[in-house]
């Protein structure tokens, strides 16, 4: 590995590590605005989010230009519509969990994350699929049924929240957009319904009025917190193989796991820790055959 190749490589991990750790730590944001209803969260979210990348956008018209040349299509028009569908749905979940604390099942659907993938190359992509991921997708199934015979019912919290960020990811990867400039749309596309939620709860000008410079400056934040980890992700993309990037992802649903056991003391019973077991083990499965293909893949391309 030449210095150059060591030092974007050491840049896309840490890139990674901020991304996947400020995913991780984010119950702890939301945790703080629990005197608001998950709605008007979600509303406060999305426009903040969406006024900021608004805001960037004006400093990179040449770029927006650009992207806005590949919206010609009604296709491509229609998966924005769709990838907005699905990221709404899992802000909300995923916020909901929080204030409702079931965090331990957020953590548990961002676990599940890669076995979705699996599932969807299977049925959308006709994949055929090592015994090794088949041993992966058999585990976590377990696990699943685990759950429903301790709890009677299923885990939907976990189930939405893989689902529809798995699915979020399949429609992205068909679309030939920048990641800020398709999460700007996606934001442009929720702010009617943000406006909706925060007036269903601030009416007239009460969103302003009615809160304290301090929780503006929390919701102003909710923006960030957004934004930032993505910006990251993305730049990790770019830099680290995917197989590389993928070690990182289990920082987040570990760390959510550490906050809700530790710090909000959040159940986690037998059947839970069987079932996380199980789910451990699949991952750590798809983890070895992952660094056994990259390696083999480098020694490839070092022969002449």
């Amino acid at each position: 590995m030449t210095d150059n190749s060591a030092r974007i490589s050491v840049a896309g991990s840490l890139y990674a590590i901020l991304a996947y750790v400020l995913w991780g730590i984010t119950p702890i944001f939301w945790k703080q605005l629990l005197r608001f209803p998950p709605e008007a969260m979600l509303g406060f979210r999305v426009a903040w989010s969406c006024l900021i990348l608004v805001v960037l956008g004006l400093f990179f018209r040449p770029f927006v230009r650009e992207q806005s040349q590949w919206l010609r299509s009604k296709r491509r028009v229609l998966l924005v519509v769709i990838a907005t569908l699905l990221i709404a749905v899992n802000w909300f979940t995923y916020i909901w969990a929080v204030t409702q604390n079931r965090i331990v099942e957020a953590s548990l659907g961002y676990y599940l994350n890669p076995l979705g993938n699996i599932v969807i190359g299977i049925f959308f992509f006709k994949e055929r699929l090592s015994v090794v991921r088949w041993l992966a997708f058999g585990l976590a199934t377990v696990a699943v049924g685990i759950l429903v015979f301790g709890h009677g019912q299923l885990p939907w919290i976990s189930l939405i929240l893989a689902g529809t960020f798995a699915f979020y990811g399949m429609v992205k990867k068909m679309l030939p957009l920048h990641a800020a400039f398709s999460l700007g749309l996606e934001t442009v596309l929720m702010l009617p319904i943000a406006f909706i939620l925060i007036q269903r709860y601030y009416p007239g000008t009460g969103f302003i009025t009615d809160l304290s410079p301090a929780e503006h400056g929390l919701y102003f934040l909710s923006g960030i917190i957004t934004l930032v980890p993505l910006f990251a992700f993305g730049i990790a993309a770019r830099l680290l193989p995917y197989s590389t990037l993928g070690f990182f992802q289990y920082i987040a649903p570990t760390l959510q796991l550490f906050c809700a056991v530790v710090l909000y003391n959040e159940p986690f019973d037998t059947h839970r820790m069987l079932s996380f077991g199980l789910i451990w083990l699949s991952l750590l499965a798809l983890s070895v055959e992952q660094l056994l293909l990259y390696r083999s893949r480098r020694r490839n391309a070092a022969v002449p």
